[in-house]
């Protein structure tokens, strides 16, 4: 067990229960965080809505005090809901040309959109722990700008994403291994009562899991409010390409993580059912970061609730070693990186001995291994991990339990660590219908603590 941190969960309460000497509260960290800022191209590019702090919406019912993020598609800022007195979460989608925002359209092949999955979850009459594990709607709303038609979802506000938290106290090393277990253990009740309302999440990564904060009902609005600190961006122009109306200054993201403190319970839920889909009506194109998915879903595009348990795989072993299993951060998407995707899956999972399988998920095969599974033609890859603690090269065709127990640095010992190899091989298995369920790894040994069972 890992010596930072002792957690367990049990599924009548299963927020983190943490006691930890050496646990660090995020506020101390937060003067070493960048404050990511979007670029004014957006806007002409993604037909982002021009916000501005003090800005309200929905006849004035919400009132903008602070920006909290924004991503691909939206701007996420924090409002007073002035009709119910609470703070809340608004994130506003980019204009679709055609009056339809990206957070609500309809992939091609499926007939549910975002609110209306959300809509099913509410409605879910399943008793299941996992209920509290995902971030419900608390509203939604359409309005039209400058820039067109804009849907606006409407959240509970949150501290920070697990990638902002691991960045800010762990930005050399993995989460400690109670804290790793406590959070893929919620999301993993998380992701168990989505299926059981038959929902997918589709896109199960760590930004898009969050940190709940405490009642922030009694916190002062002052107290709340845009840091004064962090200075606005000026615009020199406000009339951009195509007609698109700019912000008169950007605002700087300014997110809520330093009221969250891990050394207390803590509880995680997961967020953006953007890419989410009922099971009977699967998207045509993969959501999740390339590193996260499946093999089924590059060549083949099968797309299904087993890609959740691949992404889920790869997280157990990121999160415990604090490196990523397949490293594609710096290539774009093409088939040149997924035959590179393969060959690392290959070489750290092993080669497959079914053929036929082979050329289902991956026709290129050949090019880049002989029929008995010896390797030619790789590419020359060199990362991090590909080298000792002395830089002295160690090769790059190294096995799951090789780059396992170099991760974890004898932090896991003897059956633990055998158990861990054994839930990663059922996560990780190139057929999909072999991989494990959610409810397999809810009744596998590695989660016997977060059980409630000793």
């Amino acid at each position: 067990m890992d010596d930072r941190s002792i957690m367990s969960c049990d599924s009548s309460d299963s927020r983190s229960r943490s006691v930890s000497e050496s646990s660090v509260s995020v506020s101390s960290k937060l003067p070493f965080l960048n404050r990511p800022i979007e670029f004014l191209e957006y806007y002409p590019k993604r037909r982002f809505h021009p916000v501005h702090l003090m800005d309200t919406f929905q006849d004035n019912r919400y009132r903008v005090i602070r920006k909290l993020g924004y991503g691909s598609f939206s701007t996420v800022w924090l409002a007073r809901d002035t009709q119910l007195n609470r703070y809340v979460a608004l994130k506003i989608c980019q204009a679709d040309p055609e009056n339809q925002s990206d957070c609500e359209a309809e992939d091609d092949t499926s007939s549910s959109t975002e609110t209306q999955i959300y809509e099913r979850l509410a409605a879910s009459h399943v008793p299941h722990p996992g209920s509290s594990h995902y971030l419900p709607l608390l509203d939604s709303f359409r309005f039209s700008g400058p820039n067109g038609t804009h849907q606006t979802l409407v959240y509970e506000p949150m501290a920070a994403s697990v990638t902002e938290v691991k960045d800010a106290l762990f930005p050399d090393g993995p989460f400690p291994l109670g804290t790793a277990k406590a959070i893929l253990w919620q999301t993993l009740l998380g992701l168990d009562f989505m299926l059981e309302n038959d929902v997918v999440h589709g896109d199960v990564q760590p930004r898009n899991l969050l940190f709940t904060l405490d009642e922030l009902k009694d916190v002062p609005e002052a107290e709340l409010a845009q840091d004064t600190d962090i200075p606005l961006t000026p615009c020199l122009e406000t009339e951009l390409e195509g007609g698109v109306k700019g912000p008169r200054y950007l605002v700087p993201a300014d997110s809520l993580m330093r009221y969250l403190d891990i050394s207390r319970p803590f509880t995680i839920k997961i967020s953006d059912l953007g890419g989410s889909f009922r099971t009977s009506h699967p998207p045509s194109t993969p959501s999740p970061p390339l590193h996260l998915r499946g093999p089924e879903t590059l060549f083949q595009r099968s797309i299904s609730e087993k890609q959740d348990m691949w992404s889920f795989g790869c997280l157990v072993f990121e999160f415990i070693t604090g490196i990523p299993l397949f490293d594609l951060s710096d290539h774009p998407v093409s088939e040149i990186t997924d035959d590179m995707h393969f060959i690392d899956m290959y070489n750290i999972l092993g080669f497959p001995d079914d053929e036929r399988a082979r050329d289902t998920h991956w026709p290129n095969w050949r090019k880049f291994f002989t029929p008995a599974g010896r390797p030619v033609n790789h590419f020359e890859r060199r990362r991090e991990r590909d080298f000792d603690r002395g830089g002295k090269p160690i090769g790059t065709s190294r096995t799951l339990e090789e780059l396992l127990e170099d991760g974890i640095a004898g932090r896991l010992e003897g059956e633990a660590l055998g158990t861990t190899k054994g839930l990663l091989r059922g996560l990780l298995q190139f057929d999909a219908e072999k991989r494990f369920t959610t409810k397999d790894v809810l009744r596998h040994k590695w989660f016997q603590e977060q059980r409630g069972s000793h």
